[in-house]
């Protein structure tokens, strides 16, 4: 399996599905969420050749196979000052931006068929950190992200990962004092995959939301693993260790402010060259998922510049919970790369 060493002491691993037989193919870099790590993704493997993609799905930090964390590191992460976590923040996401340029160096992908980042559920916070963290980079790593980028996508973006605020009402298996903190990445994973039944989405009313009781008659997507596959798909070990703790309050005005920056501050859009972004989430996903469209939504009325392109483009799945690249590969792969008929993607 490949590995990738952006600079001493900091090494990747990552899966790769292989070159498509096609010159100018596009490549989709995946970064996972909570818990389930790039073997979540592998049900697409099978589907994406015959779309000419190559998939290449990175392991964060703290993930097998990745470097793990320092202990100051850990230290910073969950106890540091708030300039202090930012910072930590913001320099994963230069570190995973240096990734994304290894990646493309080292795999010689084609700059014609461009580099699609796509960020799945706490993943977001790395891909929004990518974005944001453009202009720190080397001159020639800036030059070279944006010439091969020609879309982003956040997939199932929980309200937390763009530091929205959550209602009084929320609910997160993680945050629950009453379930053994050994026990909360599990819980957390059978009520993150469950498919709920919320009400009138149209409405973009909170009480509309489902926030604990899923539909019982469909299974959580992480209940139809065989236990070999939920072993090649999920480590919990990291949200014990810092990841429960990031979409903590403590937390949210970073995350915000990241997020703004990310997606609206000109200057970052323009250092991108106005790189098109792609939302695309399940309406019977967790509350957060949802809820963070609408999120979204409210933070474009507040922007104050215009470009032809919507800065956003929502793709609500119907139907859809938040492990349906698993329960339905075939059917997120084609949602993820609709972008191509709903954007009209930039040359370079």
């Amino acid at each position: 399996m490949p590995f990738l060493s952006i600079r001493h002491g900091l090494t990747y691993f990552y899966t790769d599905n292989g070159v498509p037989n096609t010159p100018n193919y596009k490549t989709m870099i995946m970064i996972h969420g909570y818990g389930g790590h790039s073997g979540l993704f592998q049900k697409l493997n099978p589907l994406t050749l015959a779309k000419g993609l190559r998939l290449i799905c990175l392991n964060r930090r703290e993930y097998p196979g990745s470097t793990s964390f320092t202990e100051e590191e850990l230290k910073r992460l969950n106890d540091g000052s708030e300039p202090e976590r930012a910072d930590m923040i913001a320099q994963q996401g230069a570190d995973y931006a240096l990734f994304v340029d290894g990646v493309i160096k080292e795999c010689a992908l084609p700059k014609d068929g461009g580099v699609i980042l796509t960020g799945y559920s706490l993943g977001n916070i790395f891909l929004l950190s990518i974005l944001a963290s453009i202009t720190s980079l080397p001159v020639d790593t800036q030059n070279r992200l944006k010439e091969y980028v020609t879309v982003a996508i956040m997939l199932d973006p929980p309200s937390q990962a763009i530091g929205g605020k959550s209602p009084a009402q929320s609910y997160v298996p993680t945050w629950d004092e009453e379930i053994p903190p050994e026990s909360r990445g599990m819980a957390f994973g059978i009520w993150a995959t469950s498919y709920f039944k919320h009400g009138d989405l149209s409405t973009r009313d909170i009480n509309q939301l489902v926030y604990r009781e899923a539909n019982i008659s469909k299974t959580p997507s992480i209940l139809t693993m065989s236990p070999e596959e939920f072993e090649a798909t999920n480590d919990f070990s990291a949200g014990e260790k810092w990841e429960d703790r990031i979409n903590l309050p403590h937390n949210i005005n970073i995350l915000s402010s990241q997020t703004k920056k990310a997606l609206f501050n000109p200057f970052i859009k323009a250092a991108w060259n106005n790189l098109p972004m792609w939302h695309v989430y399940g309406t019977s996903g967790p509350w957060n998922v949802v809820y963070a469209a609408w999120v979204l939504e409210d933070w474009l009325q507040e922007v104050d510049f215009k470009q032809p392109e919507p800065l956003i483009k929502f793709k609500p799945v119907d139907g859809a919970n938040h492990g349906f690249t698993w329960d339905e590969p075939q059917r997120a792969l084609d949602c993820l790369l609709e972008y191509e008929v709903r954007f009209n993607i930039r040359l370079v």
